[in-house]
């Protein structure tokens, strides 16, 4: 049966394409792309292929580092690809393996050395410039960011990746105008996108463009009724227009929104710890305890979707395939525009034979994941 093919939308290189690879590193790479581009975005990607004339005994070693990445085991990834780069260092995708590994580790110096290096390799590696932005945007290198951000859209001027960052990138430096198009634009593309309402709304308040600041503000809201920046943005906006009432009502949803985070905060911090200690209990093996420790948290917060896909895949990992697609079902019923489970479904209905349903989880992944979107709070790595 032929593999299902997650046609790359590495992190909004959506054009970007890799020949098939080895079978052991098949499905590995989306996971180093699912988490890299900023501000508070993923994306997968296509199979890697090892460069031209990799060795066997190359292409197995990266398929560990890759391994190691999967697992968040971010320390021995690094060092392997610090490694595997000695030894092929014309390897672009190796540097770029080696940069997302740094990147994981707050390491921003040493991964935008390694993003640097895959860019010289090849200078259309629009992956490893969109990471290098992220890693540019960390360290307050806005300019440099924006270069890196317009080389990408010279080559795909859909890239909701690339038109959403530089977009945002510009209302950071104060270049409202073009942030208003870059923006709108994004929207043009994707209607639900979760962040490019907000910007807009900011950079259209800074121009003075009120009425377009309030639509902006209000679709941010429709689409997350819990974004509570935009309630207080929208409020202050209606109270200067002598709309008091209205304003106050929206500074009161801010307040109570506000109220409610610090009230979760101890809660949270239960899930983080929770889920850190599963995490690691299935790193070392002690997958009953892990899934043990995952329900804990479920009890505490059902609806936390990141939980239950990383419970899917303990199932996967013990042969428990049924309990797995339980989990991934009841997870895109809790959230039907979180990705990461639409790829592990479409793993499983493919293994099973069922290709009209694989065929469709993959569809929905990369509708969903297109431009970079996809939401990956309270998880590490999948």
């Amino acid at each position: 049966m032929s593999k299902i093919r997650l046609d790359p939308v590495a992190a909004g290189a959506n054009s970007a394409r890799l020949e098939r690879g080895p079978h052991n590193l098949r499905f590995l790479f989306p996971i180093i792309l699912l988490v890299l581009i900023a501000p508070a975005c993923s994306s997968p990607g296509p199979e890697p292929e090892p460069a031209q004339g990799t060795t066997p005994d190359l292409s197995d070693r990266i398929a560990a580092g890759l391994q190691e990445y999967k697992r968040a085991d971010f320390e021995s990834a690094a060092d392997r690809f610090g490694v595997i780069a000695k030894l092929d260092p014309e390897n672009e995708r190796i540097f770029f393996y080696l940069g997302s590994a740094f990147l994981q580790l707050h390491q921003h110096r040493a991964a935008l050395e390694a993003f640097d290096r895959a860019v010289f390799l090849k200078e259309g590696f629009r992956e490893a410039r969109l990471a290098r932005a992220r890693v540019q945007i960390r360290m307050g290198d806005f300019p440099a960011a924006e270069i890196d951000l317009r080389r990408v859209l010279e080559q795909d001027p859909e890239s909701l990746t690339a038109l959403f960052n530089l977009g945002f990138l510009l209302v950071r430096m104060g270049k409202y105008e073009e942030a208003v198009r870059r923006l709108e634009r994004v929207l043009s593309l994707r209607p639900d996108h979760p962040e490019a309402p907000y910007y807009l709304g900011k950079a259209a308040l800074a121009m003075g463009e009120v009425v377009k600041a309030k639509q902006a503000f209000e679709t941010a809201i429709r689409l997350d009724p819990d974004n509570a920046r935009s309630y207080f943005n929208l409020g202050n906006l209606l109270i200067r227009e002598g709309q008091r009432k209205e304003g106050e009502e929206r500074l009161a949803v801010f307040k109570r929104l506000s109220d409610q985070v610090t009230q979760s905060e101890h809660i949270r911090e239960q899930i983080h710890i929770l889920g850190l200690e599963a995490f690691l209990l299935q790193k070392e093996g002690k997958t009953d305890e892990a899934v043990a420790k995952y329900r804990e948290v479920l009890r505490i917060a059902p609806d936390h979707v990141p939980t239950r896909k990383d419970l899917a895949i303990v199932f996967l990992s013990q042969g428990e395939t049924d309990e797995a697609l339980g989990e991934l079902i009841r997870a895109t019923q809790i959230d039907p525009n979180y990705a990461p489970p639409y790829f592990h479904l479409a793993r499983i209905y493919e293994e099973r034979g069922e290709t009209g349903k694989a065929r469709a989880a993959t569809e929905r992944f990369r509708r969903l994941d297109s431009g970079g979107e996809a939401r990956e709070e309270g998880s590490r790595s999948w």
